[in-house]
């Protein structure tokens, strides 16, 4: 059942925290780099599980966080972190 501003998480391992910032056009997620193996997906619609794809944007490492900067399209945009 869909419900507005709730989220299941599902499997057992602890998810790094995602940090998400505005800076003009742009869009930076960012996550620790103890994280590595994690990529960014994203999606317009959380109504489909099928609708997240990962971001074309490459990630690059500094100060000890992973970041990617995505230009801001799109009025709404919903991230994710997954293990590939």
């Amino acid at each position: 059942v869909l419900r507005p501003y709730v989220a299941r998480l599902y499997g057992t391992s602890v998810v790094p925290s995602l940090t998400i910032a505005r800076s003009n056009a742009f869009v930076i997620v960012s996550w620790p780099d103890s994280a590595v193996s994690y990529h960014v997906e994203e999606s317009t619609n959380l109504a489909s599980m099928n609708s997240w794809s990962a971001v074309a944007q490459g990630a690059i490492t500094n100060l000890g966080q992973i970041s990617v900067t995505i230009p801001a399209t799109v009025q709404r945009k919903f991230f994710r972190l997954k293990l590939p």
